[in-house]
């Protein structure tokens, strides 16, 4: 699908879901708008299943819809986006993944693969067929790379948008980790150090992705059928971090967009990820199980709004560190760009992989609550309840989660102990509590915690549950 198009600078992207098409995609078309040096795009599917279709159809382009409220006034804008001139799927295509290492125009990768992508796995070594995670394809990609080109290419950025805390620091270390396991040579390493900058970054833009009305705005507007259009907020922020002046190599500047070099993250990132995203995170659950589809729903339901807003001013903000009175104008101005009546952002779209979620969205926050109170954060534990119910219920017919298998088969596991005896829900809450491998520490040590989820549960699987009167009475 590669096509000459005369641009100066190819981007590797890990990843062609909605976030990146719609941020750094969106971005780099900005870019191309302005700067003297142009981007394209080698989209890299980073996982087997799907092949991007719609994209290939339409030969990387599409469109994105931006929607929302700029100053007190409605804006709504389509943008084309045609800088994706290459789709390759690796576990198609294993050869063409690697060839695309020895271009010697990549200036940067991006990738973006959800909070549960930053993974190691001990797995061997192949030259035939990618990595199971998404670190060792880029261990393998490097590789190539370095084998092919040595140090005759320039240093690249490696600049991941995952929501996980030192994100670039933790990709680099799983990749570290995958040519240890692997046996690669030293002078990999020492290559690596020196021809790749792995930046700590911070991402934050509300995309709700394909709706059907943004469809047929395109096709009435711009008279084509786009299939891969995507709809987001007029906000967005870039926040880099990292030791080195990596400015040469991010020309976002020349474009008028709202990215930020700094020396750190992280009291940009403990307030986001832990209100905006632990707003999310909260949020989804409650609503799915009480009839809720959207956000803009919760938002304009009484119950569901103040649920939310008292579970980040209560338990939320008092956790963070830095100035209490900026963390509350954030709430405030995250409360309204979820109330962007424009956006119809699916609960069940921001679900996925919401394991974790939890541990890097929501446990920051009540594990540094019960530090400082002795006392747990009722509103943040029912949350989870609800998110247990989907997990081990299904929701109760509501909703069916969608998660790595190795989270899905765990809970299938508890699933079948809780139909072989009914009793046995204790049991399995504390199984799930226990693994660690989920939560980063076993949570069944923590004091109250197996016994309000208990509650919350059997509260919530009554026939009498009432919840606008019962989230009202937590405290």
């Amino acid at each position: 699908m590669k096509e000459s198009n005369g641009k100066d600078n190819r981007v590797i992207q890990f990843g062609g879901g909605n976030f990146l098409r719609a941020f750094c995609d969106w971005m780099f078309q900005r870019v191309n708008l302005h700067a003297e040096k142009k981007i394209s795009v080698t989209l890299i599917k980073p996982t087997p299943g799907g092949d991007y279709s719609n994209l290939k159809d339409q030969k990387g382009k599409f469109h994105v819809v931006v929607e929302g409220l700029v100053n007190g006034h409605a804006k709504s804008i389509i943008e084309r986006i045609d800088v994706i001139d290459e789709i390759i799927h690796p576990y198609v295509d294993f050869n063409a993944f690697l060839n695309s290492a020895e271009d010697e125009n990549v200036t940067m990768i991006v990738s973006n693969t959800t909070e549960s992508g930053i993974v190691y796995s001990d797995e061997p070594y192949s030259p035939d067929h990618p990595s199971q995670e998404f670190p060792g394809k880029l261990c393998q990609w490097l590789y190539h790379r370095f084998q092919k080109l040595g140090n005759t290419t320039e240093s690249i950025v490696i600049m991941p948008t995952e929501l996980i805390e030192q994100n670039g620091d933790t990709l680099k270390k799983c990749v570290v980790s995958y040519m240890r396991h692997w046996n690669l040579e030293e002078s990999f390493h020492q290559w690596l150090d020196k021809k790749c900058l792995f930046v700590n970054t911070l991402v934050d833009r509300i995309v709700p992705g394909y709706s059907d009305q943004a469809f047929h705005k395109v096709k009435t507007k711009k008279g084509i059928s786009d299939k891969a259009v995507v709809v987001c907020e007029p906000y967005h922020s870039l926040v880099i971090a990292s030791e080195k002046n990596v400015s040469k190599f991010l020309p976002f500047g020349e474009a008028d967009l709202n990215v930020e070099l700094v020396s750190d993250l992280s009291e940009y990132r403990q307030k986001k990820v832990r209100i905006l995203n632990g707003a999310h995170t909260s949020m989804v659950p409650v609503g799915l199980l009480n009839g809720i589809s959207t956000v803009i729903e919760i938002m304009n339901t009484d119950w569901s709004f103040n649920f939310v807003k008292e579970c980040l001013l209560e338990e939320v903000v008092p956790t963070l560190d830095g100035d209490e009175e900026e963390a509350r104008k954030y709430v405030e101005i995250t409360l309204e760009r979820f109330g962007n009546p424009y956006l119809q952002h699916k609960l069940s779209d921001i679900a996925l992989n919401s394991i974790a979620k939890i541990r890097f969205r929501l446990l920051p926050s009540l594990l540094s609550f019960y530090n400082r109170n002795g006392q747990l954060p009722s509103r943040i534990v029912f949350s989870i309840a609800n998110w247990l119910c989907i997990y081990l219920f299904d929701g109760f017919g509501t909703f069916n989660p969608k998660d790595t298998s190795e989270v899905l088969t765990f809970f299938e596991r508890q699933k079948e102990i809780l139909d072989s005896n009914t009793d046995t829900l204790e049991t399995v809450v504390e199984n799930v509590l226990r693994e660690s491998e989920f939560w980063g520490t076993d949570l069944s040590k923590m004091e109250g915690l197996k016994g309000r989820l208990l509650e919350h549960i059997e509260e919530i699987q009554s026939p009498e549950f009432h919840i606008e009167k019962y989230v009202s009475e937590l405290v």
